[in-house]
């Protein structure tokens, strides 16, 4: 038996339960819809919006990168992730800002949507609680409440549902009930076929974790499904606690496919690549062919093997979220074959404690309130 087919191991190492969360994303996606739905939050109008900011960064960030790419064919206005501490200098009056941060805590999140009302904009919040929560209830920001209990980015159900049901109430999308519904049963068919219990000699999840162990992955999607390559990449580092990058085509075809000329950037790292390609079923035939010649590329400059994920599904919400929901589970394989628990992200808290330290920054926060 190998140690992804050890359960017994699985769950010893797995202390907060990240597979039983990651398992019950399909469920997720329907308890988050029937919640919203279920939600008294107003209106606005949509005809009054000339832009859409969502303010957000880490875990709670990545739905947007995802709701932008599937519903941009339906958008008529821009929409920009603002993963920052303060909005484009364009927020004002006719700027829709949806601020997003799960814990509710996070602080480039809580300034913005200040930013947001001493700038008038049309503001919304989405959090399971803590100072989002407060801040909103004090500057009269209409708030979707999410449920509780997760870490951000395994909220990634919860935070991207309730995004695109304000987008929806306001008219600036069409109702996100049938594809949501959709996505939910995609990703109950794949969940079949690589869950834990199924074996790696018939697991595509585990074998792709197990390709990747000892090695640096490098992940390429069109511009158009980014938000999969970048939620892959985020997954790779906050689950399998290993450096990723991602980058989008075509824009590395005219800078980044220049360093793998010569392979000997191995040697000189200590550690292997491996690329994998996210690419989509119903990808055109132009990217079609940048990645064949990207791939032919790779061969020659020697990379024998290219790696790829398939975005399968009947909805564009269902293609997107297939990728995220087997990359998901391939980074917490990859993190029990590391011998790692996937939740604890040490690291990062202790950064955000340092900064915090540092920067004082409730106290300033408070003294921005008191000018409301």
């Amino acid at each position: 038996m190998t140690i992804l087919d050890d359960l017994d191991y699985i769950h010893s190492l797995d202390k907060s339960n990240m597979l039983r969360v990651i398992e019950t994303f399909p469920e997720q996606l329907l308890e988050a819809l029937s919640i919203v739905e279920q939600s008294e939050i107003r209106k606005i109008d949509g005809r009054k919006i000339s832009n859409i900011v969502l303010a957000a960064v880490g875990g709670s960030a990545i739905q947007g990168d995802l709701i932008r790419n599937w519903i941009e064919d339906q958008m008529a206005i821009p929409m920009e992730i603002c993963r920052d501490s303060s909005l484009p200098a364009y927020a004002d009056r006719k700027t829709l800002v949806i601020a997003v941060s799960y814990s509710g805590n996070t602080q480039e999140t809580l300034s913005q949507v200040i930013e947001a009302c001493e700038r008038r904009c049309k503001v919304f919040s989405v959090t399971s609680g803590g100072e989002l929560e407060r801040i909103s209830k004090r500057l009269g920001v209409p708030t979707v409440k999410v449920k509780s209990g997760f870490v951000p980015r395994a909220a990634l159900p919860h935070l991207l549902t309730s995004s695109a049901y304000i987008l929806s109430i306001s008219g600036l999308i069409k109702s996100i009930h049938g594809e949501i519904k959709l996505a939910s049963r995609r990703l109950s068919e794949i969940r079949r076929g690589i869950r834990a219990e199924n074996p790696l000699h018939s697991n595509r999840a585990k074998q792709f974790a197990s390709d990747l162990l000892g090695k640096y992955p490098v992940v390429y999607s069109s511009t158009r499904v980014s938000g999969v390559a970048r939620r892959m990449k985020n997954q790779f580092n906050e689950n399998s606690k290993v450096p990723s990058k991602f980058e989008l085509l075509p824009e590395a075809i005219h800078n980044e496919i220049e360093g793998w000329k010569r392979l000997d950037v191995v040697e000189e790292t200590g550690m292997p690549f491996s690329i994998v390609f996210v690419r989509d079923a119903e990808e055109s035939k132009s990217e079609r062919l940048r990645f064949e010649e990207v791939k032919k590329l790779l061969n020659e400059s020697g990379f024998s093997e290219v790696k790829e994920v398939l975005l399968e599904g009947e909805t564009k919400l269902g293609r997107l979220l297939s990728g995220v929901y087997f990359g998901d589970f391939v980074s917490f394989y990859l993190a029990v074959a590391r011998g790692f628990d996937p939740t604890p992200i040490e690291s990062i808290e202790k950064l955000k404690k340092r900064i915090d330290r540092r920067f004082r920054f409730k106290v300033m926060l408070e003294k921005r309130l008191r000018q409301f």
